[in-house]
């Protein structure tokens, strides 16, 4: 299993643009309001959708993705498509 965490505080937009999110990052399942240590799927990319600070989540085996990085991903996307 593979887990992608995006984090941002809370009504940044990450669970209204988590369709974009799984697709970019090509994840099998979303999981809204990640907390470390929460049962997770065996097998696929999960993509967890977080308000804890990206500090905190160090110690997660995963890719953790900071809200101006994901801002970033989705401001070229509606670049891309003007």
């Amino acid at each position: 299993m593979e887990l992608i965490i995006i984090t941002g505080p809370q009504g940044c937009g990450k669970s209204a643009n988590a369709r974009f999110f799984k697709a970019h990052y090509k994840a099998d399942q979303v999981i809204h309001e990640y907390v470390p240590g929460m049962a997770l799927p065996s097998s696929g990319r999960v993509l967890a959708l977080t308000n804890i600070p990206a500090a905190d989540l160090a110690e997660t085996e995963a890719t953790v993705i900071d809200w101006d990085k994901a801002l970033r991903v989705l401001e070229a996307r509606e670049v891309s498509h003007e």
